[in-house]
């Protein structure tokens, strides 16, 4: 029989909003059920016996299901997991479901599963639980999608589906690289770290700023953000960046194309970056006179592989860090993911020098 205890404890609320983060547990060693786990919202979620049956809504649930070598449970997806075929290939043949913010109730009843994993969004996590309190499936709020949650997560779900050692395998991969960057950014002084401009996405002038994911991303690569006191995601003019005079220029570019995972030729990006130097002014920017530039697919900026741009940015700070960004997407992709590392794309330009 499956059942929720969906209790939000008092104890574990508060300690959530006095750290202004998701309370996730630390270990669990229990592994008799009834079983007991604390998502992302900090709600205590009950389960009672082995999980069989899973939907999953949103590429970085799918994605951390993968990793957990659970895809067998998998008996539905989101629509932007499905076009993901770079990913999930092997999952075409089950049934779509919608997306996380646009779930198909009806047909998420219809296959019956024993859980759904969705974004930690309490909002659409209680309308789910509206929608389907008739029904007998639990629903979970997991993100994996801040760099800082992303071993926690990944550990609750590992609970979750019985697959704790193969949680603790990708953990502890992660944690190793981390590691790397992290003795290395530690070994600098404040001089040692360039100033850096993040910018977000389409719109110019769209950066990270306190709190923010490209904060923390800076911050753990050894750079400093020239947005640090702004509000978290902000827009700022062109004069603005150019008072700035940022050492480092690095923007996200998200594929229109979900299919499409990278780069095929170097004449797309190539073209991005001429039009980022030739903003107004732009030519007197320190990251531009020194050819410092540069742009990176957001696949590889969120879910269980973030761990890549994490190293690629150290690598761009700091040149001599003893890293290799490739090797470690490779890496993933073979050991977690079972999927050959594409040579004929191109995920950051301009390429890292070998």
């Amino acid at each position: 029989m499956k059942r929720i205890g969906c209790l939000l404890a008092l104890s574990i609320l508060l300690s959530i909003l006095s750290l202004g983060l998701p309370a996730v547990a630390s270990s669990y060693d229990d592994d008799s059920y009834p079983r007991t786990i604390v998502d992302s919202l900090g709600r205590e979620i009950t389960i009672e016996e082995p999980i069989e049956r899973i939907i999953s809504l949103g590429n970085y649930r799918t994605e951390a299901v993968k990793v957990l070598g659970a895809t067998d449970k998998l008996v539905g997806i989101d629509q932007p997991s499905y076009e993901a075929t770079n990913y999930y290939s092997d999952l075409s043949n089950l049934p779509v479901v919608g997306t996380y913010s646009e779930p198909d109730y009806e047909m998420i009843a219809e296959l019956d599963p024993d859980i759904v994993i969705t974004s930690a969004h309490s909002g659409r996590v209680s309308q789910m639980e509206e929608m389907l309190s008739h029904f007998d499936i639990i629903i979970i709020g997991l993100d994996f999608y801040r760099d800082e949650l992303i071993k926690s997560e990944v550990e609750t779900l590992g609970y979750i589906l019985n697959e704790e050692e193969r949680a603790k395998e990708y953990i502890e991969w992660r944690a190793g690289y981390e590691d790397i960057i992290a003795d290395f950014v530690e070994s600098l002084d404040e001089n040692s770290m360039p100033t850096v401009y993040i910018e977000r996405g389409d719109e110019a002038g769209s950066t990270c700023g306190n709190g923010s994911w490209g904060q923390f991303l800076v911050d753990h690569a050894g750079g400093r953000n020239v947005a640090r006191e702004l509000p978290e995601y902000v827009t700022v003019d062109m004069e603005w960046i150019v008072m700035e005079n940022p050492q480092i220029i690095v923007k996200t570019i998200s594929l229109p194309d979900r299919g499409r995972w990278g780069w095929n030729d170097t004449e797309e990006p190539d073209l991005i970056v001429g039009e980022l130097k030739n903003r107004p002014g732009w030519e007197k920017v320190a990251a531009v006179e020194d050819g410092r530039v540069y742009l990176y697919c957001s696949e590889i900026a969120w879910g269980l592989d973030s761990i890549v741009l994490q190293a690629y940015s150290a690598k761009w700070f700091h040149p001599d860090i003893n890293i290799n960004p490739e090797e470690i997407y490779r890496e993933y992709l073979d050991r977690f993911m079972g999927v050959e590392y594409p040579d004929d794309l191109i995920f950051v330009y301009p390429p890292l020098e070998a």
